[in-house]
């Protein structure tokens, strides 16, 4: 597993893009798919039963729940829109400014952490992650692009990056709904792109 260097922000040491707010930190993987589109080797957990709808849709939602936004429970802790927004400006920008390529029959991720100054990403575990007496667990959330067409590359774009696992936290959304309304949080999930050929995904986990 190789960290690439700084991604639009010069300063920042090698495998980190700094903000004005804290530094995360990238570990960045890849690989090939078969004719079913499955990983090689595979990696994470897909779920058993996949919604089919014929374009644009959640297929599936994870397993762990990660409020939207920031907040804060005795401490600040980091949200799913965040960590979207670094993986996407991470994925789109590297060092010559040019967005990542995931060829046909490819995957490209990325696991998003913070780093040690006490701003991680927090798992609420479905509950209200406002509330004192939720125990927020540290987490970390892994995205993949994968390009399961045949021919043909595929280039994220920031702008629909960002769209794509938005997706997760509208109730709205086509397909899965993985997006709790009571307590604005989400489990991240899969979206497929057009029928099936392109799918961002977006799975919290813990640390």
């Amino acid at each position: 597993m190789a960290f690439l260097g700084p991604l639009a922000v010069l300063a920042a040491p090698q495998g980190e893009i700094a903000d004005d707010r804290r530094v995360f930190l990238f570990e960045d993987f890849y690989g090939q798919l078969d004719d079913n589109g499955n990983k090689i080797p595979k990696r994470g957990i897909s779920g058993p039963n996949l919604l089919r709808r014929k374009s644009d849709y959640v297929s599936s939602c994870g397993s762990q729940w990660v409020p939207v936004g920031d907040f804060a429970n005795v401490r600040s802790w980091v949200g799913y829109n965040s960590a979207v927004d670094a993986f996407c400006q991470h994925i789109t920008t590297n060092n010559d400014g040019k967005p990542t390529v995931v060829g046909p029959r490819a995957y490209t991720g990325t696991t998003v952490r913070t780093n040690s100054k006490g701003e991680q990403i927090g798992l609420d575990g479905g509950k209200n992650p406002e509330d004192a007496n939720t125990n927020i667990i540290p987490g970390h959330i892994e995205f993949e692009i994968h390009n399961k067409q045949s021919t043909g590359d595929h280039i994220p774009d920031l702008a629909n990056c960002k769209l794509y696992l938005g997706m997760m936290t509208r109730s709205n959304a086509n397909g899965y709904h993985c997006y709790g309304e009571k307590n604005k949080d989400t489990k991240g999930g899969t979206w497929q792109v057009g029928s099936d050929q392109i799918s961002y995904h977006a799975l919290p986990g813990k640390n």
